[in-house]
């Protein structure tokens, strides 16, 4: 009887051993992988951090270069008394973009993104460059009235600034890759992780039905014994003193441990997702800032380059007629000197609603710079690009802007002629513009 009693008691330990083993090497593997997927999300988050970083130092020293770039344009607009003033404007923005980039460069170590920190290097290289050929030739020739000179240094610097927005442009658009690719790490890492923990659960749960099972069994079976020799042989399975219930800790228990690292993960993940929303908007608000003029809400210079590209591309694939407009406030220089340049920008701003109102649908409307604002007109020939010129023109010449009153404009208006590059293109309505002011201004002259 003793030693049936004893196998019968070495088959419920063994029971019970199992289901506690089974329970821990679960919460082990369980508790293994949670720490790889929570070292993993910090990981991305960490670099979506970065990437963050990355993309706020990269776009302020640009931007002091448009603003500079422009205002060299400006200078060799402007009578010679007065560069002297532009000049010393430049070389306060010329300040202002160096404190900008020696912040970045005191920053660079903290950056692990290799091909972004190569194409800023290469982004430093070329506005030194740039402004090195302007204190050099460019400022001295324009400040002597050397025009002719001055113009074709200005072009050499038109070619440094275009390959410095370019490697900018480039650079945000790797940052957005970079960041969409740490989200699809996250995603796999977040769907393996809870595959493995419901796995992991379900073999725990499967386990512990079955035990319990095979437990309740032959604890039935032992209910026939002596109740005094059964007490002993239960108080000897139990840290506790006899009859005395072992406190409940249901905290202790793998399905609460389980249901507790889940909502943690989920936790870490929610958070995570944030932080990508947050990045995706950063970005979507940085590359509308490139194409937007920030004074008149129009498109920018480099959203209209890329557009005649595309525009000039069409049109030799269909044949379809393409023209544009290439307009300019007259006088505006005077409206600067009389009234200041706030009251400039409000005319600026004005000036563009007016033409907006005027536009087609389909029609691109741009600020190229200064007072200079192009139109390119799909689907039309020049014919009926001049009329829609005449139209805005007439508009602007009756629409009185206070305090200023009434402001003209004068329009070069020109139509694609296949081969030509969209440069050229461009060229002969700023030609046509030229000839419209030397005839007088505020009229619509029609490129040759």
């Amino acid at each position: 009887m003793a030693a049936t009693w004893k196998a019968r008691l070495g088959s419920i330990r063994a029971h019970l051993a199992l289901l506690v083993l089974s329970s821990v090497l679960g919460f082990c593997a369980l508790w293994i992988q949670g720490q790889y997927a929570l070292n993993a999300l910090e990981s991305s988050a960490h670099l979506m951090g970065e990437g963050k970083d990355i993309v706020a130092v990269i776009l302020p020293p640009p931007l002091y270069l448009i603003e500079s770039h422009l205002m060299a344009y400006q200078m060799l607009e402007a009578p010679v008394a007065e560069r002297a003033g532009l000049a010393n404007k430049l070389s306060s923005l010329k300040q202002r973009y160096q404190e900008r980039n020696a912040n970045w460069f005191d920053h660079r170590e903290h950056l692990d993104v290799s091909v972004a920190l190569s194409l800023l290097g290469t982004q430093k290289q070329q506005a030194d460059a740039y402004w090195d050929l302007m204190a050099r030739e460019f400022l001295p020739m324009a400040l002597a009235g050397r025009d002719a000179e001055a113009r074709l240094v200005f072009g050499k610097l038109n070619a440094l600034y275009d390959a410095h927005r370019a490697g900018v442009d480039t650079t945000v658009k790797l940052a957005a890759s970079w960041a969409d690719a740490r989200f699809d790490e996250l995603h796999h890492t977040k769907q393996r992780t809870l595959s493995f923990l419901t796995l992991v659960a379900g073999a725990c749960g499967v386990v512990a039905l079955l035990l319990f099972v095979l437990v309740g069994k032959r604890i039935a079976k032992m209910l026939g014994a002596e109740p005094e020799q059964l007490h002993q042989e239960i108080v000897k399975l139990t840290p506790h003193e006899a009859g005395e219930p072992a406190p409940a800790q249901d905290h202790g228990s793998i399905l609460n441990a389980l249901r507790a690292a889940q909502e943690s993960l989920q936790l870490h993940v929610t958070e995570t997702e944030r932080t990508n929303r947050e990045l995706q908007t950063t970005l979507q608000e940085l590359k509308h800032m490139v194409g937007t003029d920030l004074l008149t809400g129009l498109w920018s210079r480099r959203r209209l380059e890329d557009a005649l590209a595309s525009e000039v591309e069409r049109h030799q694939r269909y044949g379809q007629p393409l023209s544009l407009m290439f307009m300019d406030i007259d006088f505006f220089k005077q409206v600067n000197d009389t009234y200041g340049h706030s009251v400039g920008d409000q005319v600026l701003v004005a000036l563009a609603a007016q033409i907006q109102q005027t536009q087609r649908a389909a029609d691109a409307i741009a600020r190229w710079g200064g007072e200079e604002f192009v139109v390119v007109c799909p689907n039309t020939n020049l014919e009926t690009a001049s009329a829609l010129a005449q139209r805005m023109r007439e508009r602007v010449a009756k629409t009185e802007i206070v305090p200023v009153g009434l402001v003209t404009i004068s329009v070069g208006v020109a139509e694609y002629r296949s081969p030509e590059t969209w440069q050229n293109w461009l060229k002969r309505a700023d030609e046509a513009l030229y000839a419209a002011k030397g005839q007088g201004r505020n009229r619509v002259q029609v490129a040759a």
